[in-house]
């Protein structure tokens, strides 16, 4: 048994013992060798304790092994969240569709404005009104949710895991656990989700947002992604180091 449970050294809930004796040198480095922790756990402790052990000369400092909240650049949700992604929404939609409709408007009304040519050369009227009209304005329709789909899952995907809507709104987007979703959650998510999402009839993909505990839409459940508030990542427990 470790002298952490035994002896000078044993601890007890609602008890306060120094961990400390010899004139304050830390009890835990002088453990004997077979007896030592496992280096993660060691370390665990140095930066609880805000201590640091006596390794000899050349040895490897293993307390950076020990897995920090601060390292990395997962961003983990905090809370689901429904109505304020309309926000988010409108200002992505502000985002991708101003610069699009600038660039593309003169193109669309010059295909719209354009003659419509019957048979012998005859001009029988304009594109705009007619059935190639409808086609012209699919057309574009189809090229701006492609530019959509392009900006949400470049942002989404990459380490802010959010576009510039949902982090003006203090949201991320995450797996079912909170944590980084998957290449594949967003792409489905803004893709096939989005299209389904589209075409059901009286907007019951969106409404689901607000009956679902989880606030997820349609595409967010072909996704397996949540919508969530920023939160901090979950810190390392003693339990999670010493089990």
């Amino acid at each position: 048994m470790s002298q952490f449970g035994s002896g000078q050294g044993r601890s007890h809930f609602g008890k306060r013992t120094s961990g400390f004796q010899d004139g304050g040198r830390p009890y835990m480095a002088r453990m004997r060798r077979d007896e030592e922790l496992s280096p993660s756990a060691m370390a665990f402790l140095e930066a609880q304790l805000g201590i640091k052990s006596e390794r000899p000369s050349g040895s490897l400092d293993l307390t950076g092994c020990v897995p920090s909240a601060s390292k990395g650049s997962e961003k983990y949700g905090e809370k689901p969240v429904a109505w304020i992604r309309i926000i988010s929404y409108l200002v992505d939609s502000l985002i991708v569709g101003l610069p699009f409709a600038m660039l593309a408007w003169p193109a669309f009304v010059a295909e719209m404005d354009a003659p419509m040519v019957g048979p012998g050369g005859k001009v029988v009227g304009q594109v705009a009104g007619s059935a190639a009209g409808e086609l012209v304005i699919w057309k574009y329709l189809l090229m701006y949710a492609v530019l959509r789909g392009i900006y949400s899952i470049a942002l989404e995907a990459s380490s802010l895991q959010a576009t510039f809507g949902k982090m003006m709104c203090g949201l991320v987007v995450t797996n079912n656990e909170m944590g980084k979703p998957s290449l594949g959650g967003i792409i489905m998510r803004n893709t096939l989700g989005r299209l389904i999402l589209n075409v059901i009839p009286f907007s019951i993909g969106y409404w689901m947002l607000a009956f679902n505990p989880q606030k997820k839409g349609l595409h967010d459940m072909m996704g397996g992604t949540l919508v969530c508030t920023k939160g901090t990542a979950p810190s390392e427990t003693f339990s999670q180091v010493f089990a």
